[in-house]
């Protein structure tokens, strides 16, 4: 009869090396699971992990044998060729696979910045994408800084109601601040702190 085998769930932490590691509250030992045996599983995906007999420099392994819940499904990164087709390379060190992009749009370019989803990895097979928006290319300031706000869930853009509200806004503070300085009156960093400015150039108290 052969002996049960150990199955544990929990949160799996991946390192750069694409190597997992699931803590076992009963053991207090963390298990670890080497890349063939991530069956798909990224950074802090909830998983099921079966305990295998053998250790690695004296760590108990295991292998995930389902995922139970995915943390996270898009990524950002940068547009490359492989062959005739486009991958995505996510900038999250601990997605260690890119992205197939099969059906990519035509603003799609090599050396480009783009946010992608992960719509389909089967195990044993490469993960597949699609592309959600094209931020630009790479290595430029704007393009950069919207990069590191999309990879952490933003969306960088404002609506058209708030961006022409913050447009009204200047312009009367321009307004106000330049007449301050004809008149001797108050800045435009004092009108600021004194309350927020109608349409009119009216402060309201605060």
């Amino acid at each position: 009869m052969q002996p049960k085998q150990q199955k544990i769930q929990g949160i799996i932490s991946v390192n750069s090396r694409a190597v997992g590691f699931v803590a076992d509250e009963k053991s207090k030992e963390d298990v670890m699971i080497e890349t063939a045996h991530l069956a798909t599983a990224l950074n802090k995906d909830e998983v099921e992990v079966e305990v295998l007999g053998a250790k690695v420099r004296g760590r108990k392994t295991g292998k995930v044998v389902k995922i139970i819940k995915r943390t996270k499904t898009q990524f950002v990164g940068t547009i490359e060729e492989k062959g005739t087709r486009l991958v995505l390379v996510p900038d999250d060190f601990r997605m260690y696979a890119p992205l197939q992009i099969p059906r990519a749009p035509k603003e799609a370019q090599k050396g480009f910045k783009a946010l992608a989803r992960m719509t389909e990895w089967n195990a044993g097979k490469e993960p597949i994408g699609e592309i959600l928006k094209v931020i630009g290319k790479k290595g430029l300031h704007e393009v950069e800084m919207q990069a590191i706000v999309l990879e952490r869930g933003f969306e960088s853009a404002f609506s058209p109601e708030v961006e022409r509200e913050a447009e009204r806004a200047e312009r009367v503070i321009s307004d106000a601040e330049v007449a301050a300085r004809r008149g001797g009156g108050q800045s435009g960093r004092e009108l600021l702190a004194a309350g927020p400015v109608s349409r009119t150039g009216t402060i309201f108290a605060h």
